[in-house]
């Protein structure tokens, strides 16, 4: 897996979920924490396609 997400962004997702379990963190620092994680957490990730369904012929599903 290819980590793409640099140290500084990393460390600053650190910083700012150490303020929010300490109640500290102010609401732009949260959408910030939120925004980060989104990205620490899709990053390396593989784009997927749709789930292909087998339905039998009467539509239920197959399998």
């Amino acid at each position: 897996m290819d980590i793409k997400m640099d140290s500084d962004k990393v460390k600053r997702l650190n910083v700012l979920f150490e303020k929010v379990l300490a109640e500290s963190a102010n609401i732009i620092e949260q959408k910030e924490l939120e925004l980060l994680y989104k990205e620490f957490f899709e990053d390396g990730r593989e784009q997927l396609g749709p789930i292909a369904v087998q339905r039998n012929p009467d539509n239920s599903l197959a399998g």
